[in-house]
C-alpha cells in the first residue's frame, strides 16, 4: 500500500532545525526496515527525536530509485524531514 495523495501541513514542511542522519538503501531493503519498525508496509520511515533538536534519522531508498508515482527520493525525503519537525500523519 503506498501512501495516499498527502499535502504536508506549512507548520511542519522545513528543514529539521536539528542534526538528521541520512541512512538509503535499496528500495527492497529499506522497504522491509521500515516495515519491521512501523509495523505498517513503508517505502520510507524516520525515527523522529525524542526531544526538539536532538538527532532524527530517516531511512530512504538510493536516489533516482523511482517509488511510484510522486514519490521521488526529493518528495520522501520532505515528508520524512517532516515527520522529524513533529508532524504525525
Amino acid at each position: 500500500m503506498l501512501l495516499p495523495e498527502v499535502t504536508i501541513p506549512l507548520i511542519f514542511d522545513h528543514l529539521y532545525p536539528g542534526p538528521v542522519q541520512i541512512i538509503t538503501g535499496l528500495a527492497s531493503e529499506i522497504e522491509k526496515m521500515c516495515t519491521a519498525m512501523t509495523k505498517i508496509k513503508a517505502i520510507a520511515c524516520s525515527w523522529p527525536p525524542m526531544n526538539f533538536n536532538g538527532l532524527c534519522t530517516i531511512f530512504i531508498p538510493q536516489a533516482g530509485i523511482g517509488c511510484g508515482g510522486h514519490r521521488t527520493y526529493d518528495w520522501l525525503l520532505r515528508y520524512e524531514n517532516a515527520r522529524c519537525n513533529g508532524w504525525r500523519f
